[in-house]
């Protein structure tokens, strides 16, 4: 097995105005080290992603020397100063990445990936590199594409022609772009063309959410208008102390005084008085529930009474402040 396999990607992104036409890239591969496979694998990733990102794949015819130029310059203050006579005419970009095996941390073979791109613009290397362990094919094109992607979004943000404009009403809004921090409201978001995320908080507000597409060379302006969220009374927690309230006793206080008054009043009806004669009771028998039923009447207007003054005190209105941007708006607020 090879020990050591070199593989080099090289394109240089041209500083052209945005056209109608998609960019044409040159790929240049060098390192006679690197497997057919190897080579596949890598212009396949560079391909997708470059067909992904709008950009046209170009096979490009360098003249004897020009590729020892080229990979020469990349190291260089200037490189694309130093490299532009050696490219094709034609081609608005050309990239270096390089594969090379290595021995990762646990001791098996590993393979580093670098990938660099020149922007003739910014005259300067963007690049990065990441090590791949147990690289199986997916592997190896998941890390290629990635590092290719990266690299021509981070060009994109450097030149600022892409954009994203966020204002707010009020002003003073926290802005969180992608997962990161980007300052408050009005601001102006340097980035890459595709879909993006935005969130904005403000305290007393609601937090707000917006999705923006933006668009390569242009400007996607988000306007927000922040709605006020209401403050309400701190919420009432069970602790022995202070015992959560609800309306399950005084629905159960108002039931029993329903049932106990409406016993109450069957006993009333139901009472029956003596029979008597020259007063002599001659009943042979009688139902005397004249007391029961009043004590128990009685005793539902209580328990009732008490059920629907403690349902009353639940239901009681509660203040409210709602923030505005020229003050606060007091009210009050009942539950239903």
């Amino acid at each position: 097995m090879q020990t050591s396999r070199f593989l080099v990607v090289a394109i240089v992104l041209a500083g052209l105005p945005p056209s109608a036409r998609a960019d044409s890239v040159g790929v240049l591969f060098n390192g006679e080290q690197a497997t057919a496979h190897e080579r596949e694998v890598a212009l396949s990733a560079i391909v997708a992603t470059l067909r992904i990102a709008g950009q046209e794949f170009v096979t490009p015819t360098l003249k004897p020397g020009d590729r020892t130029t080229v990979l020469g310059c990349v190291t260089r203050p200037q490189p694309w100063s130093c490299m532009h006579t050696a490219v094709p005419t034609g081609l608005d970009r050309f990239m270096i990445a390089s594969i090379d095996h290595v021995r990762a941390t646990n001791g098996a073979t590993a393979i580093s990936i670098a990938v660099q791109i020149v922007e003739p613009s910014l005259d300067t290397v963007i690049g990065d590199l990441q090590t791949c362990e147990d690289c199986t094919d997916a592997r190896l094109t998941h890390a290629v594409g990635t590092l290719t992607r990266d690299q021509l979004r981070a060009i994109a943000i450097r030149l600022g022609r892409t954009t994203i404009e966020v204002t707010s009403v009020p002003r003073g809004v926290r802005v969180t772009f992608d997962g990161d921090s980007f300052g408050a409201t009005n601001t102006t978001i340097h980035t890459y063309a595709g879909p993006h995320k935005l969130q904005l908080e403000l305290e007393g507000y609601r937090r707000e959410y917006r999705d923006a597409l933006a668009v390569d060379g242009g400007t996607t302006e988000i306007a927000v208008t922040m709605l006020a969220d209401s403050v309400r009374a701190p919420a009432r927690t069970d602790t022995p102390g202070n015992p959560a309230h609800s309306r399950v006793v005084p629905s159960i206080l108002l039931g029993a005084g329903a049932v106990a008054i409406i016993t109450g009043a069957v006993w009333l009806i139901a009472d029956e008085d003596p029979v008597t004669r020259a007063g002599i009771d001659v009943s042979a028998s009688y139902r005397d529930t004249g007391w029961q039923g009043a004590i128990t009447l009685a005793g539902g207007v209580i328990v009732g009474g008490l059920g629907a003054w403690l349902w009353w005190r639940e239901s009681r209105s509660t203040p409210t402040v709602a923030p505005t941007s020229g003050g606060a708006v007091v009210g009050l607020a009942r539950s239903f």
